[in-house]
C-alpha cells in the first residue's frame, strides 16, 4: 500500500473527533422526499436497529437521499458521520482500507485491519454511510464483524442490491409520486405541481430555463413525462436537463427513445450518473452470464410477467448456465434455477417484484431499464426467438382462459388476463407482422372474444382483428370464420351495424361453403344470431326473423348447452321482446338461464335476468322485476361488466322510481348515465336525460326538467333509434309529457349548450334529485352564489379544506372521476384557475362552514 494511503482523511479526523462531519454537498435541495426522509429517520433511531440498506435502482435517489438522512441526523451521533463512496472501487478487498482511511485507522500490517477497525469504533457513537455497495457485496461479510464489534455503530448503506447479512433490514427507494392518469390538470395546476415527480421537473427545468412555468398549455406534456419516466429522479432530471432547448410536447415526442434522450448530465456527476444508458450498465455488468441472458429475455415482456410465463421464454435449461446450486435437473429443477436467477435481478433492483391475481408473484421491469434490456436483446441477435416464445406462451395462456371465462374460474381468469393485457397486445402486434405465426393470431384474437366484450374494448378487439383479417388470405377459414364473428360481434356494440353486417355475411359465406366438411357447425349458428340481431336494429324484421329461427333450429339440432343459451337463445328471447312477443321472449330467456346454470355458469345468465326482470316490469309485477333486475346488477358488478350495467341500472332505477322511490331511482339513472358516457351510447344518454327529466317534473322543479328535457330531445332519430321499442315508447311519452307541461318553446331553449357540459349538468341534478328532502320547517338560507350546487358546494368546502380529491371521494362516497367533474364545473363557474383560487373564493362568500339544507331548485 502507498504511504499515502496510510494518512487519514482531514476530513474523517474532523469526524471522529465530534466536531464536523464527511458529508459531500450537494446542489440543490432534496424535492418531495419528506415522508422517506422522517421513515428513515425514525428507523435509525431506534435501538435495535444496526443496518439499514435503501435499495432500489439505478437513479432512484438513494445517495442524495442518504446524505439528507446523515445530515438531519448528525447532531443525534456523538462521534458524527462518516460517508464513505464506494462507487469507484473496484474489488472488494478495497473496501476495509477505504473505511480505514476515512475514519483515520492506520493499517501498520502488525494487526489485522480488520481488528484495527473494530478497537477504533468499539466505543464510538457513529453513523456510517456507505454509498454504492452493490458491486462490492464479497465484502459484507466483514462489515458484520464490525457491527459485532462495536456495539454503537449504525450503518446506512445505498446500493441495488442487499447486502444478506443478520443485521440487515431494508428501505427500498420507491419512484416519485405521479399524476394520477387520465386527469386534466389544466384547471388545477397547483395540484399537479405538489404532485412530486412534477415537483422534480418543475424544479430542475427552472434551473436551466429560468423562465419555465407550469400552465394550462403545457400541464398535460409534463404529467405525462413524468408518467413515461415512471417517476425515477434521475430520469426526470435528466428530461429536465432538455427543457433549455425542447417544450414539453417536443420533449414527450422525443421521449419514445427514452436511453438516446436521457443524456447530458452534470459533468461533476459520477459518470454511471450521466446518462441512464450508463446507470444501467453499471447494474448489467454486475450479472453473471445466466442472469444477464435472462435480464435480456425479460425485455419481451410487456407489464410485467410470471413465473410461468420467464420460464417460458428462457433461453435455455438454466442448469447448464449457472453454477452447481445443489438442484435436481429436471423440468422442475430448471424452474427452481430460473427463480433463482430472477431473484438476483429482483436483488440488484433491475426487476420489480409485484402482486398479480390471486396473489400471484409477477416480475416487471421499468420501461427505462426495458429499454436498455431490448438493447442488449438486438445486440445479442435473440429478438425474434424471443418474441416467438413470448408469443407462444400468451397464446396458450389466452387460449386456455377462453373456457375458463364461462365458468367458476371466471373472475380469476378476468384478473389473470387484466394482468397480461400488455403482453397480449404485443403478442397480437407480433403476430400481425410474422406469417408464420398469422393463423394461431387470429385464433387468440377469436379467444379474446369474451375478455374484449366484458372489458367494454370492442374498439380495440375490433381494430386488432381487421388488422389481422387484412393481412389473412383466407388459407384458413375456420380461423377467420370466428374472427369475423367476434368482429361482427365487437361492431355491432359500437352501434355500428353496416359494418358489424359486412364482417357477418363473409363469415356465413364461408360457413356455407365449407358445411359439407363439418367443423364450422357452431360458428355458422353464432354469425345467424348475431346478424339477425344487426338487422332487426336496422329495421329488417322479416329477415331478422328468418335468421334467428334459422340460427334456433341449427342450435338445438347440436349438442351443446352453453352455446345455446349464449349463442341463440339470449338473442332469440332480446329479439321476442322487441318485437312485443313477450311469451316467446320469456320462455326462451328462462331456457337460457336454466342451462347456464346447469353448466355452472353464475355471471353469463346476467343480461338474461335483466331481461326477465324488463318483462315483469311490463306486466306490472314490481317485487319480482326489482329482485331480478338487483341480481343482474349485483352479478355484473362483480364481474365489472360496465356496458351492461349502463342498461340494467336505467331498468333497475326505473322500477323503483314506479314503486315510490325517487331518490334511489335517481341514483341509479346517474350510474347509467355515466356508464353510457363512457362507452359513447348516446341513446342510452338521450334516455337517462328523459328519466331525470320526468323526476324534475315530478317534483315541481321546472327549470331542472326544462334542461333535461331540452338536452334529451337534441338527440336526433338515427340516435333514438337504437332504443329497443319500450324503452323508446316510454322515451317519448316522457317528452310528450314535457312539451304539455313546459312547453315546445322551453324544451327548445333547455338544448343549449354542448353534450358534454349536457351530461355534466345531468349528473349535479342527480345529486340533487337524490338529497335528502328539504324540511320546510327549518329555514334555508339564500341560493349558493354563481349557480354552485349543493353537492359542489360540498365538494368545495372539503378541497378549501386541504383535502385531496381521493380524500374528498371517500368523504362524499363519489369515484374521483366525479369529483373531478364537479371541480371542473365549479372553476368554470366561479372562474378559478385551481385550488387556491377556490379556497380564496370559498372563504370570500362565507362557503366554509356547512349551512343549512337548501331546497334543490336553488
Amino acid at each position: 500500500m502507498a504511504a499515502s494511503e496510510h494518512q487519514p482523511a482531514p476530513a474523517a479526523l474532523r469526524l471522529v473527533s465530534g466536531s464536523g462531519s464527511s458529508l459531500p454537498a450537494q446542489p440543490g435541495a432534496l424535492i418531495e422526499r419528506e415522508r422517506e426522509l422522517t421513515e428513515i429517520q425514525a428507523r435509525l433511531r431506534a435501538p435495535d436497529l444496526r443496518l439499514l440498506t435503501l435499495t432500489g435502482p439505478g437513479g432512484a435517489g438513494k445517495t442524495r437521499l442518504a446524505i439528507a438522512v446523515a445530515s438531519a441526523l448528525k447532531a443525534e451521533f456523538e462521534h458524527g458521520v462518516c460517508f464513505v463512496d464506494l462507487a469507484p472501487l473496484t474489488d472488494s478487498a478495497l473496501v476495509l482500507p477505504a473505511l480505514a482511511r476515512a475514519l483515520g485507522v492506520h493499517d501498520t500490517g502488525g494487526q489485522p485491519l480488520l481488528e484495527r477497525l473494530v478497537g477504533r469504533l468499539h466505543e464510538r457513537h457513529l453513523l456510517l454511510v456507505l454509498d454504492n455497495f452493490e458491486h462490492l457485496l464479497e465484502a459484507a461479510p466483514p462489515l458484520a464483524d464490525l457491527l459485532a464489534g462495536a456495539p454503537d455503530l449504525k450503518v446506512l448503506v445505498t446500493s441495488r442490491a442487499l447486502l444478506h447479512l443478520r443485521w440487515e433490514q431494508e428501505f427500498p427507494v420507491a419512484s416519485l409520486a405521479l399524476p394520477p392518469p387520465g386527469r386534466d390538470f389544466s384547471h388545477d395546476l397547483d395540484a399537479l405541481a405538489r404532485t412530486p415527480a412534477v415537483a422534480l421537473f418543475c424544479a430542475r427545468a427552472r434551473a436551466v430555463r429560468p423562465a419555465f412555468r407550469l400552465d394550462p398549455t403545457n400541464a398535460a406534456a409534463v404529467a405525462a413525462i413524468c408518467a413515461r419516466l415512471e417517476g425515477l429522479p434521475l430520469a426526470i432530471e435528466l428530461a429536465a436537463a432538455r427543457a433549455a432547448m425542447l417544450s414539453p410536447s417536443a420533449l414527450l415526442t422525443h421521449l419514445r427513445h427514452r436511453l438516446s434522450l436521457l443524456t447530458g448530465g452534470p459533468l461533476d456527476a459520477p459518470s454511471r450518473q450521466q446518462t441512464m444508458r450508463k446507470t444501467i450498465a453499471w447494474s448489467y455488468d454486475l450479472l453473471l452470464p445466466a442472469e444477464r441472458s435472462l435480464f435480456r429475455r425479460l425485455a419481451v415482456f410487456a407489464g410485467g410477467a410470471t413465473l410461468d410465463g420467464i420460464v417460458a421464454v428462457q433461453p435455455s435449461p438454466p442448469s447448464l448456465q449457472v453454477p452447481d446450486q445443489g438442484v435436481d435437473a429436471g423440468a422442475a429443477g430448471d424452474v427452481v434455477l430460473t427463480l433463482n436467477i430472477v431473484n438476483a435481478l429482483v436483488e440488484q433492483s433491475l426487476v420489480l417484484l409485484r402482486e398479480g391475481a390471486d396473489g400471484e408473484s409477477r416480475f416487471a421491469m421499468l420501461e427505462t431499464v426495458r429499454e436498455y434490456a431490448r438493447e442488449r436483446l438486438d445486440a445479442a441477435g435473440e429478438t425474434d426467438v424471443a418474441r416467438r416464445a413470448h408469443f407462444a406462451y400468451i397464446r396458450d395462456l389466452v387460449e386456455q382462459g377462453e373456457p375458463k371465462l364461462h365458468g367458476a374460474g371466471r373472475l380469476l381468469w378476468l384478473r389473470r388476463l387484466d394482468d397480461e393485457l400488455d403482453n397480449i397486445r404485443a403478442a397480437l402486434t407480433w403476430a400481425e407482422s410474422s406469417p408464420e405465426d398469422l393463423e394461431a393470431g387470429l385464433r387468440m384474437g377469436w379467444a379474446l372474444n369474451e375478455f374484449w366484450h366484458l372489458r367494454s374494448r370492442h374498439g380495440e378487439g375490433r381494430a386488432r382483428l381487421t388488422a389481422l383479417l387484412d393481412r389473412e388470405s383466407g388459407a384458413y377459414p375456420a380461423a377467420r370464420v370466428s374472427s369475423l364473428n367476434a368482429a361482427g360481434r365487437y361492431a355491432f356494440f359500437q352501434s355500428d351495424p353496416v359494418a358489424a353486417a359486412g364482417f357477418l355475411e363473409e363469415s356465413i359465406a364461408l360457413c356455407r361453403d365449407a358445411e359439407a366438411q363439418g367443423g364450422l357447425a357452431w360458428a355458422l349458428v353464432q354469425a345467424l344470431s348475431q346478424l339477425g340481431i344487426v338487422r332487426l336494429q336496422q329495421g329488417a324484421d322479416a329477415e331478422a326473423r328468418s335468421l334467428l329461427d334459422d340460427a334456433l333450429a341449427r342450435g338445438r339440432a347440436l349438442d351443446h348447452p352453453w352455446n345455446l343459451a349464449h349463442i341463440v337463445l339470449f338473442w332469440h328471447g332480446w329479439a321476442a321482446f322487441w318485437w312485443g312477443d313477450e311469451q316467446t321472449a320469456r320462455a326462451s330467456l328462462e331456457e337460457a338461464v336454466i342451462l347456464f346454470r346447469v353448466a355452472g355458469d353464475r355471471w353469463t345468465p346476467a343480461p338474461s335476468l335483466g331481461r326477465l326482470g324488463r318483462i315483469a316490469y311490463q306486466h306490472g309485477d314490481l317485487p319480482r322485476a326489482r329482485a331480478l333486475l338487483e341480481e343482474c346488477v349485483a352479478l355484473m358488478r362483480e364481474i365489472n361488466d360496465r356496458p351492461g350495467l349502463a342498461i340494467m341500472e336505467d331498468l333497475l332505477g326505473e322500477v323503483v322510481r314506479v314503486q315510490g322511490d325517487s331518490r334511489r331511482a335517481a341514483l341509479h339513472f346517474k350510474e347509467s348515465l355515466i356508464l353510457a358516457h363512457e362507452f359513447g351510447r348516446t341513446h342510452s344518454i338521450a334516455l337517462a336525460f328523459a328519466r331525470l327529466s320526468a323526476l324534475a317534473t315530478a317534483r315541481g322543479w321546472s327549470e331542472m326538467a326544462v334542461r333535461l328535457a331540452g338536452a334529451a330531445a337534441a338527440y336526433p332519430e338515427a340516435v333514438l333509434a337504437l332504443l329497443p321499442p319500450p324503452e323508446r315508447a316510454e322515451f317519448d311519452r316522457t317528452l310528450a309529457a314535457a312539451r304539455t307541461a313546459l312547453g315546445e318553446g322551453a324544451l327548445h331553449a333547455g338544448r343549449a349548450g354542448s353534450a358534454e357540459q349536457a351530461v355534466a349538468d345531468a349528473l349535479a341534478d342527480a345529486d340533487r334529485l337524490a338529497a335528502p328532502p328539504h324540511d320546510p320547517a327549518r329555514p334555508g338560507p339564500a341560493p349558493y352564489p354563481d349557480r354552485l350546487t349543493a353537492r359542489e358546494v360540498e365538494v368545495l368546502r372539503l378541497l378549501a379544506g386541504g383535502q385531496t380529491n381521493l380524500e374528498i371521494a371517500a368523504a362524499l362516497v363519489l369515484s374521483v372521476k366525479t369529483v373531478e367533474r364537479h371541480l371542473a364545473n365549479i372553476y368554470a363557474k366561479i372562474g378559478a384557475r385551481g385550488r387556491v383560487d377556490a379556497s380564496a373564493y370559498a372563504m370570500r362568500h362565507g362557503l366554509l362552514t356547512a349551512r343549512g339544507e337548501r331546497h334543490p331548485s336553488t
